[in-house]
């Protein structure tokens, strides 16, 4: 599996690479008036010719671990959570956009964006906290991914198109040498998965 191999981790470009069809699946299923709401490293496969694969779409699919749901407040999985999903707000495209930002970022510099111990300290995070992992990107790339984690829905890319655009305009730009963890984008069968709040990664892209 490639995303396990330590001794031959993701460049930057792969990581965009497979992020761009990520961007791609979830551009198309916006224009139907798709929104995911749970874009994360689990429900990301990519196949062994490397076509992506997008899979729970809309929640449709989930274990108890993986959604967080208060009086139908909160769905989504809370450390790829936008911070409006984390407010118990409304989602639209631009909650994707957040959500596929975080998994880039972590993809290739191997660190979660936002972390705590708890639930309610993790939300807390998404919410007020700064992604200091994009500190270890390099200036292009890293200019694309902060208006993808903009708190603000208004500041971040409008849709994913835009975001594609610009994320295939960065793709030479990349970050500092690090292992990632992630992605993959046509739609596929729902698939359960587990989630954690902690430091560590999950286990991401799974070879088909």
């Amino acid at each position: 599996q490639r995303m396990k191999d330590e001794a031959h981790p993701l460049t930057p470009d792969e990581a965009i690479g497979i992020a761009v069809q990520v961007a791609r699946g979830l551009s198309e299923a916006h224009a139907h008036g798709v929104i995911h709401r749970d874009v994360k490293p689990s429900n990301i496969l990519l196949t062994q010719q490397g076509v992506v694969k997008i899979v729970d779409f809309g929640l449709a699919s989930m274990s108890q671990a993986d959604q967080l749901t208060q009086t139908g407040a909160r769905m989504g999985t809370p450390a790829y959570m936008s911070p409006e999903q984390a407010l118990g707000g409304t989602a639209d495209q631009r909650s994707d956009i957040w959500s596929l930002g975080i998994v880039v970022c972590e993809m290739i510099t191997r660190q979660r964006v936002f972390h705590s111990g708890s639930v309610p300290g993790l939300l807390f995070n998404v919410v007020h906290g700064d992604a200091s992992a994009l500190d270890l990107l390099q200036p292009p790339l890293r200019a694309v991914l902060s208006k993808a984690l903009a708190k603000d829905p208004a500041k971040r890319y409008q849709s994913m198109s835009e975001f594609l655009e610009r994320a295939s305009a960065a793709s030479s730009g990349g970050a500092r040498p690090a292992a990632p963890p992630s992605p993959a984008a046509a739609i596929a069968a729902p698939r359960e998965t587990h989630s954690s709040t902690g430091n560590a990664l999950p286990d991401p892209l799974r070879a088909l």
